[in-house]
């Protein structure tokens, strides 16, 4: 059934108040994406509220883009445990134009700017000694001032949501659905 109810506004609000309780996991989520040889692969994210709208940041040598491309969809999981709230969501991405991350790329911590500049020399998830690690980040090496091209980030377009309500009862669980006439079809699901 259509719903004027807006399961994106009910995500947000589930994670405001999830921040109030200060649930670390308020601002992360895992993303679901297959790997080249067909198998699944989850990591967890920083889920950004970005414009609005959802968005996940991260460098183009990062292996879930190559997983990304060629997918229309990919998966999200979101769990609020101070709430008691899980979420799956279905989305198409789309890549937020460059000037836009680049903005928002000074605002990130010391650290991650660090590695996004070390992602130019050793790609995410190659092998590296520790010690060289942490001597590439240590505190006393500069941080650089601006992003490098490979900073990139997709914004998040949810087709289909599913809230999971855990209760010491019966679970509630309720789906919807983005139609082709730009609606949201509700329904009430077995827990």
């Amino acid at each position: 059934m259509s719903t004027k109810v807006n399961p994106l506004e009910k995500l947000a609000a589930d994670r405001q108040a999830a921040r109030a309780q200060n649930d670390a996991w308020a601002a992360l989520c895992t993303l679901g994406t297959v790997n080249e040889d067909g198998d699944a692969e989850q990591r967890t994210l920083v889920l950004r509220d970005h414009e609005s709208r959802l968005a996940l940041f991260f460098s183009a040598h990062s292996p879930k883009w190559r997983e990304l491309q060629g997918r229309p969809t990919c998966s999200v999981q979101l769990y609020l445990p101070s709430i008691q709230v899980q979420y799956r969501v279905r989305a198409s991405w789309e890549v937020i134009d460059p000037q836009q991350v680049f903005a928002s790329w000074v605002l990130r911590p010391d650290v991650p700017k660090k590695l996004d500049w070390l992602y130019e020399q050793y790609p995410q998830s190659s092998a590296i000694d520790r010690n060289e690690l942490l001597a590439q980040l240590d505190e006393d090496t500069n941080v650089p001032e601006h992003a490098p091209e490979t900073a990139m980030g997709v914004f998040l377009n949810p087709v289909y949501l599913e809230r999971l309500q855990l209760s010491r009862g019966v679970h509630e669980r309720e789906s919807w659905t983005h139609s082709a006439q730009q609606q949201w079809v509700h329904q009430q699901l077995v827990p």
